[in-house]
């Protein structure tokens, strides 16, 4: 359970493109999600393929409506899923941790937030899908640029997603 938190552009996809791939030359990873904003899984999908030779395939919601049994995850493989559509669906939740995952990266991860207003905090959504799929993950990365946003007790209950112990 890892944070890699540097620089936007500073190659953050590109080291986890290294990461899966030294997972398969050890024989570690036969599967991995990676949850993303829906604005960048085509370039996690591009990046992939032309960097390392990776196909990832997109669970996009016809993926989703037309996969038997409403399995879209059907073979070891790598998947890539848009946070916000996965965050909204209980059933496509369920679906994704009915499975233990090699390697779960979580792009931007810092939208994955819980706020804190005086004594009460709100988990949101997506701090909630965090949370879910990290207790199916044998790695878990979640990458970012912005990990702190200066609030300390907001950022002690986002390192949950690495520990829930905290």
């Amino acid at each position: 359970r890892y944070v890699l938190a540097d620089d936007p552009g500073s190659g953050k996809t590109i080291m986890s493109g290294l990461y899966i791939r030294e997972l398969q030359i050890r024989g570690l990873l036969r599967n991995c999600l990676i949850v993303a904003p829906g604005s960048l899984v085509v370039n996690w999908q591009e990046e992939l393929l032309d960097k390392f030779g990776l196909r990832a395939e997109i669970i996009s919601r016809d993926r989703v409506e037309s996969a038997p049994n409403g399995e879209p995850f059907t073979r070891d493989d790598i998947y890539i899923a848009r946070l916000d559509m996965l965050k909204m669906d209980e059933e496509l939740i369920r679906t994704t941790c009915s499975h233990t995952w090699d390697l779960i990266i979580v792009d931007e991860a810092h939208k994955m937030s819980v706020s804190i207003f005086g004594s009460e905090s709100k988990e949101s959504k997506r701090f909630k899908l965090g949370m879910e799929v990290q207790k199916v993950a044998v790695n878990y990365l979640l990458l970012t640029a912005t990990p702190h946003n200066g609030k300390s007790h907001e950022f002690q209950q986002w390192l949950r997603l690495l520990d829930n112990d905290r």
